[in-house]
């Protein structure tokens, strides 16, 4: 996966905040809907129900950044992790998240 694609589509995103358990709603989008092109028409289901339903704008995701459902999902459940955080803190620890992930890709 590109963990570096991703981060870097994160860092360009405005505002600097995401949501949980939501791809998209009045106050922004969560890792994953940032990455889709239209994150209002993601039905509220998890990536991996979506992949498994041939969900275009998953696909598209998954060709786009070169990651697997796995990834994918694993973003997912780390961004929805902070159900507690504000949107700012959560935006924040996905960052921190994916600096990690980028750290560990290198050989």
């Amino acid at each position: 996966m590109s963990y570096k694609k991703i981060y870097e589509a994160l860092k360009e995103y405005e505002p600097k905040r995401l949501v949980g358990f939501s791809y998209k709603n009045k106050h922004g989008c969560c890792a994953v809907g940032v990455l889709a092109s239209r994150p209002e028409e993601l039905p509220p289901l998890s990536v991996s129900a979506l992949f498994y339903a041939n969900q275009p704008l998953i696909l598209e995701i998954m060709q786009k950044f070169g990651c697997t459902i796995q990834e994918l999902n694993e973003l997912q459940d780390y961004n929805d992790e902070g159900d507690h955080a504000r949107p700012e803190e959560r935006y924040l620890n996905v960052l921190k998240f994916l600096e990690r992930k980028i750290a560990e890709e290198k050989p």
